[in-house]
């Protein structure tokens, strides 16, 4: 978390992915590789913006089954309740994330 202190409501998630570096790196900043993966199960996501690059922005919408649509902005957690139903969202997102690469290095 570079210089920020963590707290009950920061949320830092860290998963070792067995796939090299370029492909990890092209699955996050894609777009086209990047919506693969990037909702939680359920969520159709697309990108309003994106701009990968350092300071870059991004806008992702996500629109869930019954039609309503998220706008994602990640700045501070109220709640730990809060953190902990994003976590478990994170948490599906890096699952797909996984199988991903494995399926890349299987094939």
């Amino acid at each position: 978390m570079s210089g920020a202190q963590e707290s009950e409501t920061t949320l830092r998630l860290e998963r070792l992915i067995p796939a090299p570096p370029a492909f990890l790196f092209s699955l996050w900043t894609e777009p086209a590789q990047l919506l693969q993966w990037w909702a939680p199960e359920g969520y159709e996501p697309s990108l309003d913006s994106f701009d990968a690059r350092p300071g870059g922005r991004w806008r992702i919408v996500l629109r869930r089954p019954d039609g309503t649509r998220l706008v994602l902005l990640h700045q501070h957690f109220k709640s730990t309740q809060t953190l902990d139903r994003h976590g478990i969202g994170w948490r599906s997102c890096f699952d797909r994330l996984t199988k991903i690469a494995n399926s890349r290095e299987e094939g």
